[in-house]
């Protein structure tokens, strides 16, 4: 079966560039790349993050990586302004998973913001 997500709410704005189901050892993992179409908070951002991720966790995740662009040619440097990692709290200790260095955002969701990304962004144009 292959995952497809549902549109977004009003409010934001973003585009799924791909998804990739990159399960291994009996662990159901998904990487998204995330196109933000328009300017929005941290707080948006927060928020879109979530809702991308609750409904990736439907496809019985165990493992959720998302990485966000603000344009077209920063997906194609894969300059990610940043990055996010859920991992089930059920998913089995053998199967463990390197933690994402960042934030939380809520109790199980880290948020990595690229302290360098507008200097890439200017070494990449």
């Amino acid at each position: 079966m292959k995952a497809t997500l549902k549109p977004y709410p009003e409010r934001y704005n973003y585009t799924i560039l791909s998804l990739k189901d990159f399960s291994h050892c009996n662990v159901k993992r998904y990487s998204a790349n995330v196109l933000l179409c328009k300017e929005h908070t941290q707080q948006d951002i927060t928020e879109i993050v979530k809702i991308i991720t609750q409904q990736l966790k439907t496809f019985n995740s165990q493992v959720i990586c998302l990485f966000l662009y603000l344009s077209t040619e920063d997906f194609g440097f894969k300059n990610w302004i940043c990055q996010t990692q859920w991992i089930s709290k059920t998913n089995p200790p053998s199967f463990s998973f390197l933690t994402l260095d960042g934030n939380y955002i809520d109790d199980e969701i880290i948020v990595n913001y690229k302290t360098n990304y507008e200097e890439l962004k200017a070494i990449f144009r």
